[in-house]
This record gives C-alpha cells, structure tokens and sequence, in this order.
C-alpha cells in the first residue's frame, strides 16, 4: 500500500476498503463445548445449525457466524500473542440492539457499553473472547473533520 507524501509526513494513512466489505465467519477453539453452546444459544441468541460430539456452526437466518471447536484442555493465548480480542455483532437498527441489552440485563450477565460517535455497542465476554455487539449510526448525520475524522453527531439520534 503506498501513502501520499503529505500522509507520510503527518503519519496519516490513506488506506480505503470497499464499502460492501464484510468479515467472515468467526472460528473459535473452547475448552468445553457444551458450555460455549449454552451461552451463544441462550445469551447472544444463535442457533445451531450443526453439531457433533466436538464441533457445532452456528448462525442467524442462514448466515453461519461461528464454528466452535472443543479442545479440551484448551487456553486463552498469553499476552502479547496474536488470536482473537473481540469480534462483532452488528445489528440491523438501534431497537434491535436495545432489546439484545435488555435480554442480557434481565439476566444480569455482565456487560460494558461504548458510544464510538459512529456507533452504539455493548460487549459481553466468554471464555476470555469478547463480542461485540453494535448498530452503526447513518454516516449522512455525523460531522467529519477534513481528514474524515468523525467529531460528532450533528443531532441525537
């Protein structure tokens, strides 16, 4: 990738992504299958489209999100090591997000909350993998700086 002179100067990446990009299906390693299966069914709330006695896909519609696989035995990685932090979510609207919030409140799981300007999260944890779950705000209401930078919503949405 190359940047601009004026980039290489200021420290500033021009770096761009096509608009319909999207991630992939997340594949994670638990140590306890049948654990890892209660809290995606129950608390985030995907079904499971296939299982065996060590792996399960799951998804939403027909939209595989996540194969779990069970090693048993299986670790976090150490710090300063490369894997998963956090994986997301993402939301149709802000009502759908919010009643997601209120299924996890109801049952009193822990969770954090983060207002990013462009977006509305709030992140749960399993086994030491964060998800994020999030609805993005509509770009045509935020204000930017002239490096594209968002410095805040135009009006509460």
């Amino acid at each position: 990738m190359q940047q601009s002179q004026g980039a290489q100067q200021t420290g500033e990446l021009n770096a761009t992504i096509h608009p319909a990009t999207t991630v992939g299906t997340v594949d994670l390693k638990v140590g306890n299958l049948k654990r890892s299966l209660k809290f995606y069914n129950e608390l985030i709330g995907l079904q499971t489209f296939n299982q065996t006695e060590q792996k399960a896909v799951l998804g939403a519609g027909n939209r595989i999100i996540l194969r779990l696989e069970e090693v048993p035995g299986a670790q976090p990685q150490p710090r300063g090591t490369t894997g998963l932090y956090h994986a997301a979510i993402l939301f149709p609207d802000r009502h759908s997000l919010a009643v997601k919030i209120s299924q996890i409140a109801a049952i009193r799981y822990p969770l954090g909350w983060a207002d990013h300007l462009v977006s509305e999260s709030c992140f749960t944890e399993h086994d030491c993998s964060q998800w994020n779950h999030a609805w993005t705000r509509s770009f045509a209401r935020l204000r930017y700086s002239q490096s594209g930078m968002v410095l805040s919503r135009c009006s509460r949405i």
